[in-house]
């Protein structure tokens, strides 16, 4: 059941999320309910490395979007394990 939620937000604000939800074909509504979504993602997905010790509530959100998607040395690794493995397996 969808109910109706008010917001107080700067002119200008509101104004250039009308704007992009005209331009991405989307409501202001939908736009909220991504981004809502989108920081439960952001909350439960860890860093590739680990526990870095980075307090993500301090982050920027840009730059919360962005951890986790450079490929670390780790994964090069592991896919390289992964794929002598298979080489052994069907010799």
């Amino acid at each position: 059941m969808d109910k109706k939620l008010t917001l107080r937000l700067n002119e200008v604000l509101i104004e250039h999320a009308k704007q992009h939800a005209d331009r991405t074909g989307k409501s202001v509504s939908q736009m909220f309910a991504n981004f809502v979504t989108a920081l439960d993602g952001l909350e439960t997905r860890k860093h590739p490395g680990g526990d870095t010790g980075i307090d993500m509530e301090t982050l920027l959100p840009v730059t919360r979007s962005l951890l986790g998607i450079l490929k670390s040395d780790r994964e090069d690794k592991d896919r390289q394990a992964y794929h002598n493995y298979l080489e052994e397996k069907y010799r």
